[in-house]
């Protein structure tokens, strides 16, 4: 917001632009060294791992609003595209949505009543389960890559949760484009 705000002290302005801009060329970079072009390094399949591909996607559309550049556009894009079901599972994140959704979301709605309630976001692979039993014993395989941790059943919370902060990442993006 001081970035954009008219009225604003330019010389701190010009700080925030510089500093933000440059977090969005890093988020840039990795999304280049990606063999599925997402802006997750190794590290970050953690929980809500898709949920945060999808915000760093929406910070390069903030970062294209402060300086517009293609490559910012792209590497959002491509976040949209890494939710959909472009990544190491061929896996869409959305609920009802695309060739591979989720079919066992970790939502309430859907235990009790199974009912599907499509457009959900989940969270996505997570290395690191945070006491998750099911995930646990799963990653204690040892032959399971970090953007490959995730198990579509319903007890998986630490993978297949759905939260409103997960959405509102993915509604940013899909409005844009």
């Amino acid at each position: 917001t001081y970035a954009t705000t008219s009225g604003a002290d330019s010389s701190f302005q010009n700080k925030v632009k510089s500093a933000y801009l440059s977090a969005a060329d890093e988020i840039v970079s990795k999304i280049k060294n990606d063999g599925y072009s997402c802006a997750l390094a190794q590290d970050q399949y953690t929980w809500a791992s898709t949920k945060n591909a999808l915000t760093m996607g929406d910070m390069l559309l903030m970062a294209n609003q402060i300086s517009p550049k293609a490559e910012y556009v792209e590497g959002a894009l491509d976040q949209i595209h890494y939710a959909l079901g472009r990544n190491s599972l061929s896996k869409s994140f959305l609920t009802g949505i695309g060739a591979n959704p989720p079919a066992h979301p970790h939502n309430r709605i859907h235990e009790s009543t199974g009912a599907y309630v499509p457009g959900l976001l989940v969270g996505g692979p997570n290395f690191v389960s945070g006491g998750d039993p099911d995930q646990t014993k799963y990653l204690e395989s040892g032959e399971v890559p970090p953007a490959k941790a995730y198990l579509d059943v319903v007890p998986s919370w630490s993978t297949n949760e759905y939260a409103i902060d997960y959405n509102s990442a993915a509604s940013f993006a899909l409005a844009w484009f």
